[in-house]
Parts: structure tokens; sequence; C-alpha cells
């Protein structure tokens, strides 16, 4: 995998895996072997060709099982968190466990209720 140096790569590297390595990447340009980009935190998971599609099929499915409104506001405010202050984030993550606390059993688009325990 090379990197070529675009607006969007300059502000997301340093981001993703530190100043001095995305300097690295974007001057040298040199491939970087899938391992590598595992072990910065480039990549999430490496897996071999083969197993692709079953590794897909099973993140997939762990993501489907989970509450839609946790998922979502924990998106937002790790996204929103690269931006903003340590004050602005406490506060936009008190309010967003009130908001998915009180959502628990709420169906998801499936049809079915998540978060509630028979009895």
């Amino acid at each position: 995998m090379a990197l070529h140096q675009t607006q969007v790569a300059a502000y997301l590297l340093p981001r993703l895996i530190g100043l001095a390595k995305a300097k690295e990447l974007v001057f040298f340009g040199d491939d970087l072997p899938a391992p590598e980009a595992e072990r910065i935190g480039l990549v999430n998971r490496v897996v071999p060709a083969a197993e692709l599609q079953k590794e897909a099929g099973e993140w997939a499915s762990r993501l489907a099982s989970r509450p839609d409104e946790g998922d979502q506001h924990g998106q937002v405010a790790a996204h929103r968190s690269l931006a903003s202050d340590r004050e602005t984030a406490f506060t936009e993550e008190a309010f967003a466990q009130e908001l998915v606390n009180s959502t628990e059993g709420r169906p998801r688009g499936d049809g079915v209720v998540h978060g509630t325990t028979a009895t």
C-alpha cells in the first residue's frame, strides 16, 4: 500500500498514526505492508484473503446485534473528540450516556427489542 499526500491524508494520518509516522509515509512513499499497517493502527485487522469474507461476515453480525443508539453516539463522539477539548468531550459523553440509558428496550430497525431481560 503506497500513500499519496492529499489534504485528507495530511489531516487524518497524523491523527490516526501520529505525526512522525505520517510524515515518514508521505515523504518517502514507501509501500506499507499489511502487518505494519495493522501494527501502527492504520487498519484494524489483517486476515488472509481466503478468510476475508468469513471475517467480514462475523464483524457484520456482531455490529448488527448491537443497539443502534450507543453505536451512533459513540462514533460521533470519537470523531468529534479530535476537534474538541476534554470538557466538551465529557459533556457530550454524559449526554450520550443519558440518551442511551433512557432508550433501553427500544426496537432496532430489525424489530427485535434489544437491551431487555425476561422476567
